[in-house]
């Protein structure tokens, strides 16, 4: 091979997996080395077969229809405004330009070890920061929520979501098998102190699923030892948060465990689980007087008859979203916004089942769940995350599946 075209490839490499590697830091990044990407694919990527790789590919651009969708909607609605779109823009251009690099299989796994060290980095950040909190601040560390402002971080659900699926790549992808648990512990330290209750949920299922795959290989002592550590650990670290603590047990009692008298006072009013019942009941009353069930309000278009319920049931909350994907998708989208989501997620999950791709199946499963508390699209972070994960899904599931039918050609041969 020609050293130029091998060079030419090594930066575009270079490019795809600093991208990755952004993922979880400052939104600014990401639009950043995107843009890079896509500039150095313009100028010395290869162009040639560019229709062959796009048919090859089709199905990872599914997310692209999200987006197509809400200028439809915009359209039809006749309030077409790009600033509305702006923060799902990755839904449209991640895919495109991931289907047109043409990823093999090995750029993909390599892209998703980046990955891991990307959440690595994450956590040992966050740790820095709280550690220098505590040495120039030491006298507020009894403030309410001190070790929640102190570390670094972008809005706890989404980090949480990030961290999880970097967790899920360490345990059940290559690589890291020295430090796995090492690792694993690190994750499991911030997810317990950002105090995302569904965090650690999706974080405990990902270990039990993890357990019960690796069952015979981990019925041993040491394995046994590190999960009384583990436990151990979880429970300093909520005892030592007066944030973590009020959280995790006012939801234990909210479930009929009784456990109300180790919540303060100012934990009743700081974490009420009602907060989310009262956007999902006003969601559904926005969602009856929708003009257009089919179509929806158009994109962000439910936020003022939301707000105008909020205001009439004299609840204090102000243009907030239905913190429910599915809900918010429902309003802005209709029918149609909704079929094409879950469409989404039925295609992702069908390709990792048939590929036997069990990491990407779990990443697809927590996508999902996050999707339930949090309208994850209507912000950059979970739009790009959104459409990085589903396209090189998608793609690597097909790549599999291509390459386990051409094997079997060969052996019948």
């Amino acid at each position: 091979m020609n050293m130029s075209i091998v060079k030419k490839k090594q930066v575009i490499d270079f490019c795809f997996l600093l991208f990755i590697l952004v993922l979880p830091f400052e939104l600014i990044f990401s639009p950043i080395a995107f843009g890079l990407l896509a500039f150095v694919f313009l100028v010395f990527g290869d162009k040639k077969n560019l229709f062959t790789v796009i048919k090859n590919h089709y199905l990872a651009s599914i997310t692209t229809l999200l987006y197509a969708y809400y200028v439809i909607g915009m359209l039809i609605n006749g309030s077409f405004d790009i600033a509305k779109i702006d923060a799902q823009f990755f839904l449209f251009v991640v895919p495109l330009l991931f289907v047109v690099l043409n990823l093999s299989i090995e750029q993909i796994q390599k892209a998703k070890i980046v990955y891991v060290w990307a959440c690595i980095a994450f956590c040992l950040l966050a740790l820095l920061t709280l550690g220098y909190s505590l040495a120039v601040n030491y006298e507020h560390r009894n403030d309410y929520n001190f070790i929640q402002t102190s570390m670094y971080h972008f809005h706890y659900p989404y980090d949480v979501l990030y961290i999880n699926s970097g967790y899920i790549i360490l345990l059940f992808g290559m690589g890291f098998k020295r430090i796995k648990y090492l690792l694993a512990t690190l994750f499991f330290t911030i997810i317990m102190l950002s105090g995302v209750r569904m965090g650690v949920g999706v974080f405990t299922l990902i270990t039990l699923i993890y357990i019960l795959v690796n069952f015979k290989k981990l019925l041993n002592f040491k394995t046994l030892a590190l999960m009384v550590f583990i436990v151990l650990l979880g429970f300093v670290l909520v005892k030592n948060s007066r944030y973590v603590n009020d959280k995790y047990f006012d939801t234990l009692n909210k479930i009929g465990f009784n456990t109300n008298e180790y919540v303060s006072d100012i934990g009743e009013e700081y974490h009420k689980v009602t907060l989310r019942q009262k956007l999902w009941s006003s969601a559904c009353d926005a969602l009856s007087q929708s003009p257009n069930l089919f179509f929806g309000y158009g994109a962000q278009g439910s936020r003022e008859p939301l707000n105008d319920i909020y205001t009439s049931r004299n609840y204090k909350i102000e243009l907030m979203n239905s913190h429910n994907e599915y809900l918010t998708t429902l309003l802005n989208g209709g029918i149609f916004g909704l079929f094409i989501l879950i469409s989404v997620f039925i295609l992702s999950i069908i390709i990792s089942i048939k590929s036997n791709s069990i990491d990407n199946l779990l990443i697809v499963v927590i996508i999902a769940i996050a999707f339930i508390t949090e309208s994850m699209l209507e912000r950059q972070k979970g739009a790009v995350f959104f459409a990085v994960f589903i396209t090189l899904i998608i793609i690597e599931g097909k790549l599999k599946l291509f390459n386990s039918t051409k094997t079997l050609e060969n052996q019948l041969e």
